[in-house]
Order: structure tokens, then sequence, then C-alpha cells
């Protein structure tokens, strides 16, 4: 039962979440109460299947010994707990310190459960950017923290018709159609510089410089290299996440209303690197190697290799949703055209369009486009 203490995400009709911790990542799908019934926000619609995932503040969540759950605990229930119980919906109990820190919740636990989720829906959680234009959509690949962000920002900047549909995850059906997921996302002051952003604007991002060098990408290195030492990790960053909050500025107030897309038909796909220029094609296997490595690394930080193996959904096991993502991903990659751009430096977007507005071939060196 839905009920006005609760925050409800309606995920474009596919997954449908009850949460007693707001999640703002997912705050353009809320569902809002108007009156007894709960109206979409954002995008238009209503909660009419059942729900997905539900996330209470407790770890009692399972009240019949005899359901299925496992948990992940650390320092005891002051420290970052979960448990899971699984079933239809899947429902998470939290401890105190992760409802605090709605961002490493979110990121930590609720994402990893939403990609397989997705998964077991026919749906793929792509760790990627995604861009709409005239000549189709365009996904970016590549690791966390590489420049997807700013990349795909500097390209919504070169014209009007392009459309913003994400900037870190993308929802895929293996028949290549995109659907958009607007997360905040993190903002460093080099990416407001790189789009020419006035940071002093985001008047709800106080102490920006501070908090941008703090979730840098060194910082959150830092923070994976204290993982390997079986450190408690997972309520460092919690509590690290409490004291100094992550620059995370809604996307609509980088991007505006007008310039985000719903979905779009996908047609190409180019991964990113820095390093000694190359703009080459890619094989199938090589392709599918590079997204899913990308896609794992986005996802592996504690606890996410101590709970995957446990997950079941709709009674597949890890193991065969793994083997579900594998198969919707090759079907999806045999019909895109998927090339690999490296350069140094951050200038990506100005050798990608160039290449996808047209069905030229791409260059094998990146000295014959670079004129």
């Amino acid at each position: 039962m839905l009920d006005h203490n609760s925050h409800v995400y309606n995920i474009h009709g596919l997954v449908n979440i009850k949460s007693s911790v707001s999640l703002r990542e997912l705050a353009l799908f809320e569902v809002k109460p108007e009156g007894t019934l709960f109206e979409l926000s954002f995008f238009g619609g209503k909660v009419d299947g059942a729900l997905d995932l539900v996330i209470e503040t407790g770890l009692d969540v399972v009240n019949d010994r005899r359901r299925t759950y496992f948990k992940y605990s650390e320092l005891g229930s002051i420290g970052a707990s979960i448990q899971v119980e699984l079933g239809h919906p899947l429902r998470i109990g939290v401890s105190s310190l992760l409802a605090k820190s709605e961002h490493v919740l979110y990121t930590n636990v609720v994402e990893p459960l939403l990609r397989f989720l997705f998964v077991s829906k026919g749906y793929i959680l792509l760790h990627s950017a995604c861009l709409s234009t005239p000549q189709g959509g365009l996904l970016i690949s590549a690791p966390p923290d590489t420049g997807k962000t700013t990349t795909i920002l500097k390209l919504i900047l070169q014209s009007q018709e392009f459309l913003f549909l994400s900037d870190d995850m993308t929802i895929l059906t293996p028949t290549r159609k995109a659907y958009c997921f607007p997360k905040p996302p993190t903002i460093s002051l080099h990416t407001l510089e790189a789009i020419g952003y006035d940071y002093r604007t985001l008047y709800r991002l106080p102490c920006l410089v501070l908090r941008s060098r703090v979730h840098s990408k060194a910082g959150r290195s830092f923070m994976r290299g204290l993982g390997k030492r079986n450190l408690p990790i997972l309520s460092l960053n919690a509590l690290g996440q409490i004291l100094v909050p992550p620059p995370k500025p809604p996307i609509l107030s980088l991007i505006g209303p007008e310039r985000l897309g719903q979905t779009c038909p996908i047609n190409a796909l180019c991964f990113i690197a820095q390093g000694k220029p190359v703009f080459t094609e890619m094989s199938l296997d090589a392709a599918l190697t590079m997204v899913e490595a990308n896609s794992d690394d986005a996802f592996n930080f504690p606890p996410y290799n101590d709970i995957v193996g446990d997950i079941e959904i709709d009674g597949r096991s890890y193991w065969e949703l793994q083997s579900m993502e594998r198969s919707m991903l090759r079907r999806l990659l045999k019909t895109l055209r998927v090339h690999f751009l490296r350069l140094e430096g951050h200038s990506w977007q100005n050798q990608i369009m160039r290449v996808f507005e047209t069905e030229e071939p791409v260059p094998s060196k990146i000295e014959e486009i670079m004129v």
C-alpha cells in the first residue's frame, strides 16, 4: 500500500520503488501524493503495477524467518548495515547510518539491485552517458571518473537539437531503444568551467571547492584503496558523505527541462580514454568485453562483491541474471556502430560527432581527422 510517509518512484513504468528514505538520484521519477492518488511529478503517469523494491529503515525487515534473506553488516547497528529479503518485491532494511547518507545508500546498495531488477525484466542498466541527436542516439562508455559527464554536457552545448538522456547510467533494450536516467551528476569545478557555467549560481552547493576536491577522482580512488584493506569502508564512506555531501546539483539546473529527452533509438557507441591518440572501429567481442568491464567497475564498491552472489530475482540466480545481461548486450552491440577514441586531454567531443554524423568509416589513426 502507498502512503504519504513514503517516497514512491516509477522508472518509466518498468520498475516501481517505495522507500522510507528519499532517493534524490531518482527525484525526476518520484510520484507525488495528490489527494488519494499519486501523480508522477515530471514524466507523467501513475504507479499501476506492483512494487519491485521496498526500502525501510531498520534491520528487521524479515518477519517470517522462513523467508530467504541475506545481510551485510559493518560495526553492528552503529555502522552501515543492510538486510535484503528475497522475493517480490525485494525488501531492503538499512541501518540508521545508511538512511542518513542517501547517496551512499542509493549508489552502493540500491543501484546494484536495480541493475538486476532491470535485467529480470529484459532491460540493461548500462554504465554510460547517452545523447539524442537527429542522426540517432549515441552512447559514451568509459571507466568511472574518465570524463563522460563533461563530454556529454559539452556535446549538448554544440546544438539545440541534441538532447540529454543520461551521464552515468542508461536504460537500454536489446533492440536499441534507450530510456533516460537523469540522475544528479557529481559535478566538479573542472566540469563547470569546461561548459562555461558560473558555479556561483549553484546556490544549493555551498563550499563547492571543498566538496569538489573531496569527491574528485583522487578522493574516490583513495576510498577504493581503503576498501581493499578490510576496513569498514561503507560506514566510512557514509559518514564522510554526511559530513561533506557530494556536489550533486539537479541535472535540470545545468541543462534546462527543454533539453532532457525521454527515449531515442541508439545508433552508435563510443568508448573514450586518455593516452596516445587513436580512433578506430571495434570488434563485437572487444566491445562486449570493454562495456562489461566499465559497468562492473562502476558497481565494484562494497558491499557489491559481498551481496551479488546471493541475489535471486523471480527465481533467477545472480549467474542466470548475469548470463541474461550478457546475451542482451551482445544482441544490442551487433546492431551498433562501435568505436574507440583515445586522446591526450579531454576534448573527445571535438571528434565524436564528426564521425557519428556521417556513415563514413572511421580512420584508424586520429591524425587523419585532426585537421
